[in-house]
């Protein structure tokens, strides 16, 4: 670490010990960096992640895997309506606006695994909409904002707002959850059997 990277004083972790500091980045901002960065503490669009964030959601939503096997989810499809075209199940909380786009931070689940999916998940417990999404992309992340403040970095007040790629406020939080938006998506009925099928 040189003088001209950085910017504020280092902020003490839990134990004590500095944590947090502002370095420039390639493009040349300044961004919140830990004292000691390790590969894998940002991701590919340079956002800075909890050390403690929990793999188990932002692996499976990175690489589309199902949020119960891990395993890669395999294209679904309509065979009452095939003018949707094969897309990813994705399973929402019941009182979301599914009349536009979807920003979730819960990854998709493979067809079989749909129903444990939403009879076990904390977050689908009142209820759940299920998607046949054709089109997505990651938006950004959710977790940890942080400010200048008085030539130090310290903590903002939390909250659940999604935070955008490539912006400001990107730089200066850390992550703690993937969001996925879903742009392309109708509403599917996962009792009906006969309706939803694996694309071959």
């Amino acid at each position: 670490m040189t003088t001209a990277d950085l910017l504020l004083a280092p902020t003490a972790g839990a134990h004590g010990g500095p944590l947090l500091c502002v370095r420039r980045g390639p493009a040349g901002h300044f961004r919140l960096s830990y004292v000691t960065e390790h590969p894998g503490d940002r991701d590919l669009r340079d956002v800075l992640w909890d050390r403690t964030a929990p793999d188990g959601q932002r692996q499976p939503m990175l690489y589309l895997n199902c949020a119960l096997c891990e395993m890669p989810v395999r294209p679904v499809r309509s065979t009452r309506r095939p003018r949707l075209g094969t897309g990813t199940l994705f399973l929402v909380p019941d009182g979301v606006d599914t009349s536009q786009l979807v920003r979730t931070v819960l990854p998709p689940v493979c067809l079989a695994h749909a129903p444990v999916a939403a009879r076990e998940s904390a977050a689908l417990q009142h209820g759940y909409t299920a998607l046949l999404v054709t089109r997505h992309r990651l938006h950004g992340v959710i977790g940890t904002p942080y400010r200048w403040a008085g030539h130090r970095v310290q903590q903002d007040q939390v909250n659940d707002v999604p935070v955008p790629y490539g912006t400001y406020e990107a730089r200066w939080t850390i992550a703690q959850l993937l969001v996925r938006e879903l742009t392309e998506h109708t509403t599917v009925d996962l009792n009906d059997r006969a309706d939803l099928t694996e694309a071959r």
